[in-house]
């Protein structure tokens, strides 16, 4: 299991060669459409990062099973918006089963007479009840395809791959993690070992980490895309990013709980090397501090 609550198939590309593969999983569960959408990740985005996941899992294991698990949020109508449509496609297109929970769910509500409330904690999250039905349905897909599909004594065999939906697949997607960030060209940023102080730090081998505005760092790259895992929470402030001097990105961290998030610097560039500076600018009003977190960079 590596699944990280919030977050969605951008964050997961980079985090396959060092989090999943190590693994060496014989199924694999892909589950981001609903975080896609909440991210704001269009269609073109995320067919790009699902189909990134998918053709590294095939370059680690060509046998391995993939299915992909497709959320809802109660207000999404039909559920076909943009981020599930583009986790569908890339299913389709490699032939692999894809499971759209919304229309068991709106089917079974309908013949039970079941008010939505029965099984969700809000309009996303199931409760106990919630989770036990969609259990349900995906051992009960799973189940029906083995005993429809699956030949006895079949032997495994390699999937073989077709062509790529996205013209620019992130290939040498990877996470640097906290302890290999060089923090040569910085001020104010200073590495913290992986201890009890920090989700991030526990999870990346430490962190990196800020407590006030002016507090800068510059990293270079070698690539098309970089993005930052960093922490939002209580006592978050506000940090200005930009690569090669371009149009600054502007992260407000604070929330009132504390979770990871990724958040994308360089999109799909001119392969080759890039500066990227991250500055702490402030806070906004809400927020106890201006500190800043960093547990791994998105290098790709």
């Amino acid at each position: 299991r590596c699944s990280i609550g919030g977050t969605g198939s951008y964050l997961a590309a980079f985090r396959y060669e060092k989090e999943v593969a190590p693994k060496d999983p014989d199924l694999l569960f892909i589950e981001y459409a609903v975080n896609d959408k909440y991210n704001g990740q269009g269609y073109d985005e995320v067919l790009r990062t699902s189909e990134t996941i998918v053709r590294k899992a095939y370059e680690h294991n060509p046998n391995i099973d993939i299915v992909y698990i497709l959320t809802f949020d109660k207000g999404d109508g039909t559920s076909d918006y943009d981020a599930l449509r583009a986790h569908r496609d890339v299913a389709e297109h490699y032939g692999l089963i894809n499971i759209k929970l919304s229309d068991y769910v709106y089917d079974m509500l309908k013949r039970t007479g079941d008010d939505f409330s029965k099984y969700y904690m809000d309009n996303v999250h199931p409760n106990d009840e919630g989770y036990a039905y969609y259990a349900s349905v995906i051992t009960g897909v799973l189940g029906e395809e083995l005993v429809t599909n699956t030949p006895v004594n079949a032997k495994v065999t390699a999937k073989v791959l077709p062509e790529k939906l996205s013209p620019t697949l992130i290939e040498d997607a990877d996470l640097v993690f906290a302890d290999k960030i060089d923090l040569s060209d910085s001020v104010g940023f200073e590495y913290q070992a992986k201890t009890n102080f920090s989700w991030l730090g526990m999870r990346f081998n430490g962190r990196i980490f800020a407590k006030s505005a002016g507090s800068k760092i510059t990293l270079k790259f070698d690539g098309t895309d970089f993005g930052i895992c960093y922490g939002i929470g209580p006592n978050m402030g506000i940090a200005s990013c930009t690569v090669d001097g371009g149009e600054p990105v502007v992260i407000d961290a604070y929330r009132d709980y504390t979770n990871p998030k990724d958040a994308v610097l360089a999109w799909d560039l001119e392969k080759g090397k890039h500066t990227v500076t991250i500055e702490v600018t402030g806070k906004n009003e809400k927020s106890g501090g201006e500190e800043f977190e960093i547990g791994a960079l998105l290098v790709g």
